[in-house]
C-alpha cells in the first residue's frame, strides 16, 4: 500500500489495521473520502476496495468503480491496473 499522502489518509489506514482491537472500516471510510476530495488517489484505491467488498460499507460496485476511475484519470497505475481488472471480471471481489 502506498505511504499516506495526507493525514486523513494516514488516519483511515489506523483504523484499517488489526492492532489487536480489530479493524474498523467504516470508522476509516469518513477520513477515505476527506483525502479522496483532497486528491490523494491512494486512497481512492483503498476507499474502492472497500465498496466493491461492501466491508464496512454497504456493497456499492458502481462506486467502487467511479473511485477507480477517478483515480486512474489522475494518472494513478495501480488504479487503472484494478479498474482494468475490474472491467474484466466485473465485481469479483463482493461478498457472496
Amino acid at each position: 500500500m502506498a505511504r499516506p499522502s495526507t493525514p486523513e489518509f494516514a488516519h483511515a489506514l489506523a483504523y484499517l489495521r488489526d492492532d489487536g482491537s480489530g479493524r474498523h472500516p467504516s470508522s476509516a471510510a469518513p477520513w477515505l473520502w476527506a483525502a479522496t476530495r483532497k486528491g490523494d488517489t491512494a486512497a481512492n484505491i483503498v476507499l474502492a476496495d472497500l465498496y466493491i467488498r461492501g466491508d464496512g460499507v454497504p456493497q456499492n460496485c458502481a462506486q467502487g468503480r467511479v473511485l477507480l476511475l477517478a483515480a486512474s484519470q489522475k494518472g494513478n497505475e495501480e488504479a487503472t491496473r484494478k479498474l482494468q481488472e475490474f472491467d474484466a471480471g466485473g465485481c469479483a471481489g463482493a461478498a457472496p
